[in-house]
């Protein structure tokens, strides 16, 4: 019997955002966006360490190449929107969705995401290396080329996913729900084999 594998959704009250520019964090002292609803805008090569985002929502924004380690994101809405090239390395993620976004050679390598989904992103060359999932799910993206080097999953889910040349050398995948995939990944054959 398979565990059921519950994501907790984002609290988050999109009738209660007022609608800001991301560039409003730099008027916190902690670099804190909270409850903010952010359109159309455009962020790009930006650095701050140690940002956090509570309770957003994030429609049709570019976030591109953002050098953002430690990030902290939590109860927030990425929908359509491009965070390609993003250094997240390190980041704290929880109750977040990611929906048709583009998340093209991001990194969060060594960093936690719990209650997280990505459904119908394009994640191409992303860096999940040495992460720690819990209750996270990847579904209908494009996760080619991608790199998940000694993780740590616990119901995590990779659903209608295209795997191509995916990497998961060191990372155990028993009891990961692979299914079904377009391709198969470069490292996938060897590690279900070592069970």
């Amino acid at each position: 019997r398979r565990d059921v594998m519950i994501i907790l959704s984002p609290k988050i009250n999109q009738e209660q955002l007022t609608t800001a520019s991301f560039f409003e964090i730099y008027d916190s002292e902690f670099f804190l966006l909270e409850a903010k609803l952010i359109k159309g805008e455009i962020i790009e090569e930006q650095q701050i360490e140690q940002p956090m985002i509570e309770g957003c929502s994030f429609e049709n924004t570019t976030l591109t190449a953002n050098v953002f380690p430690k990030i902290e994101i939590t109860d927030t809405i990425f929908k359509n929107c491009d965070l390609s090239n993003c250094d997240f390395q390190h980041a704290i993620i929880h109750r977040t969705q990611f929906i048709d976004c583009k998340l093209v050679g991001t990194k969060f390598r060594d960093s936690y995401l719990a209650n997280t989904s990505f459904n119908g992103c394009m994640m191409n060359l992303a860096n999940f290396n040495y992460t720690k999932h819990k209750s996270v799910e990847f579904s209908n993206c494009k996760l080619t080329y991608n790199d998940f080097v000694e993780c740590q999953f616990k119901q995590t889910k990779f659903r209608e996913n295209d795997i191509d040349n995916i990497n998961f050398m060191d990372t155990n995948l028993k009891n990961i729900d692979i299914s079904p995939v377009t391709s198969t990944p470069s490292m996938y054959k060897r590690k279900i084999s070592e069970g």
